[in-house]
């Protein structure tokens, strides 16, 4: 047993999410949802990124915010939160700010300093809340006065809703009307094409220092079919594959070793 980076000369995990964000794979959706997350960030308005779970909506997220002038914005990144003190609370905190008791303080306290932050600093705040769609109707009710801003000619905020395909559902409905009718731009991320699978498996090898032929066309055909395109499953059978490869002395990954992998995974 040599272990998988000694049998194919490679440096790093190719697949882990530690992988540095320079080295991920920009394939075509992610292009443009970069440049979609831009135009919300420079015109300070309200965005709506959806995908179900695995797609990469995270990490796109995080390839974004990595990019953004610190000098120009200040970013405000929450995930897993169901109510409006919550993602109030951790804008305050990110302003080094401390969080007034009752829920309407507190969001007037964090407008008053975005709006400030503003006029002082022509400095945008860029708040992502990642998983949006365990939002309550009343939180999304208090994000929406958040987005009220009395600036003449820009607007202080940019507001990114990530969330699964049900965000989209939970926003035409009553009351959250007024919210949704603010989104200026939607975005729903897809998994990757077959083609795509091939490009972005190997991209994450290369920036590891792997050289061409780590997995069969095969293997990488059974892997997109299995993963039906979603970056997460993906990665985990690679990572899987690599493993048993490296255990058993098996180079290149073969269809084979990919079918024993995933027998091993449904019975998990």
């Amino acid at each position: 047993m040599r272990g998988y980076k000694a049998l194919f000369g490679i440096t790093g995990a190719p697949f882990s999410p530690s992988l540095p964000v320079a080295a991920l794979h920009r394939y075509p959706q992610f292009e443009e949802l970069a440049e979609y997350f831009a135009h919300v960030a420079e015109e300070g308005s309200v965005g709506m990124v959806t995908g179900e779970i695995g797609v990469g909506k995270s990490t796109a997220v995080r390839t974004f915010l990595n990019g953004l002038d610190g000098r120009r914005y200040h970013v405000c990144y929450v995930g897993n939160a169901d109510a409006a003190r919550s993602v109030f609370r951790r804008l305050a905190w990110s302003f080094g700010m401390r969080a007034a008791h009752l829920q309407g303080d507190l969001r007037d306290d964090v407008h008053v300093r975005i709006e400030a932050l503003w006029r002082e600093h022509n400095k945008r705040t860029i708040l992502v809340v990642d998983e949006a769609h365990l939002l309550s109707k009343k939180a999304l009710q208090e994000l929406r006065l958040l987005t009220n801003f009395t600036c003449d000619s820009a607007t202080p905020l940019g507001l990114f809703l990530v969330g699964q395909p049900q965000l989209r559902a939970e926003l035409k409905a009553m009351p959250n009307r007024a919210l949704d009718q603010r989104i200026m731009i939607r975005y729903h991320l897809a998994g990757l094409s077959k083609k795509e699978t091939t490009a972005y498996m190997q991209a994450h090898l290369s920036a590891v220092g792997a050289k061409d032929g780590v997995f069969t066309p095969e293997a990488i055909a059974a892997i997109f079919q299995h993963a039906d395109g979603l970056p997460r499953q993906i990665n985990k059978i690679a990572i899987q594959s690599l493993l048993k490869a490296g255990h058993k002395g098996i180079s290149p990954i073969d269809a084979d070793l990919i079918a024993a992998v995933l027998k091993d995974m449904d019975q998990e």
